[in-house]
């Protein structure tokens, strides 16, 4: 994910605009469940349990997106196999 990408955070009720680099480090798990699955229907989510549990739900900010697909070299993993072979 870019550096830039904003991403739409909630805490419970507290809703934030954050960019992905200014994402605390405790929230990456739920980012990466964000990429993997995208947000199409509906907003990646998590339970923190702190002393009490805190739901925390992630989007993206803007349009939403599908899940990402995996990377090989800069293409996409199907057409990277393709062009193996």
């Amino acid at each position: 994910m870019k550096a830039a990408q904003k991403l739409i955070i909630c805490f419970e009720q507290l809703k934030t605009i954050q960019k992905f680099a200014d994402v605390d480090s405790k929230l990456l798990p739920l980012i990466a469940k964000l990429e993997a699955e995208g947000d199409l229907f509906g907003p990646a989510c998590l339970v923190i349990y702190a002393p009490d549990p805190i739901f925390v739900s992630a989007s993206y900010f803007g349009k939403s997106k599908g899940p990402s697909k995996p990377k090989l070299f800069g293409y996409e993993e199907e057409e990277f196999m393709k062009k193996q072979y």
